[in-house]
């Protein structure tokens, strides 16, 4: 009686694994940290290494450490797991450096060597950071829409549609260098133009507002701008997707 007991033990418990291995598997999470390319227009390109480039399609998703480019008259749409949307214009360069959520908190960063992104943050809460950085600054935000252009002398300008902006210096000896995006601290909110020397330093910069950084990394005191003058193609297409 014992040993068959037994062997009916021993068979459940076969059974069991062969169930367990039949399960299919879970989604691991990495797939929920990835960004999907929710809108291509014209071509754009991904690679790991920087030299392999491959054709990026839409309905692909980039994950940390992929480099992008974007072809002539080509634009690209990334669509995060939070809702937050980033747009990349034609001849743009940029690299993925951190993308991480979980429950309330995001971490999402790009690093902008070429070219213009618009950003449209969705509100988030504590523990959450969302980064664009340049070869010379970083802008972190928390539910914010705005823009970065950066010209082929690495100089770059970074404009405020809605919502505040933390804008400040990298560090001198980490240009170039992956880091987990963080906030700059210390931002205060300052009056009038003027150019300040290449120091760290940390500036808010609220709706409608502007900064310039020179490719030596000095940067000029927010300063107020213009519909009128920020009328152009690119912003007029980004406002529009931005309501849909």
């Amino acid at each position: 009686m014992f040993n068959e007991s037994l062997k009916v033990i021993t068979i459940l418990r076969y059974l069991l694994i062969i169930v367990l291995f039949s399960l299919p598997a879970s989604p691991s999470w990495s797939s929920d940290n990835t960004a999907s390319v929710s809108f291509l227009e014209g071509s754009a390109f991904k690679s790991k290494n920087g030299k392999d480039w491959k054709p990026l399609p839409k309905g692909d998703s980039l994950s940390v450490g992929d480099s992008v480019k974007t072809g002539t008259k080509s634009r690209l749409e990334l669509t995060l797991p939070d809702g937050s949307k980033v747009r990349f214009s034609e001849n743009t360069n940029f690299k993925v450096e951190a993308s991480l959520f979980k429950d309330e908190a995001r971490s999402f960063g790009v690093k902008m060597f070429l070219g213009k992104v618009w950003a449209k943050a969705s509100k988030a809460k504590k523990d959450s950071r969302f980064e664009v950085k340049t070869a010379n600054a970083v802008a972190g935000v928390k539910g914010t829409t705005y823009r970065i252009d950066v010209q082929e002398d690495t100089s770059s300008l970074v404009r405020v549609y809605d919502g505040e902006v933390v804008v400040g210096s990298l560090p001198i000896g980490i240009e170039g260098k992956g880091r987990e995006p963080k906030y700059v601290p210390g931002p205060t909110e300052v009056p009038g133009p003027h150019e300040v020397t290449r120091e760290e330093w940390s500036y808010i910069i609220k709706s409608w507002q502007q900064i310039t950084i020179s490719p030596k990394g000095i940067a000029s005191k927010p300063v107020s701008f213009t519909q009128e003058e920020d009328r152009d193609e690119w912003v007029a297409w980004n406002q529009e997707k931005d309501k849909s």
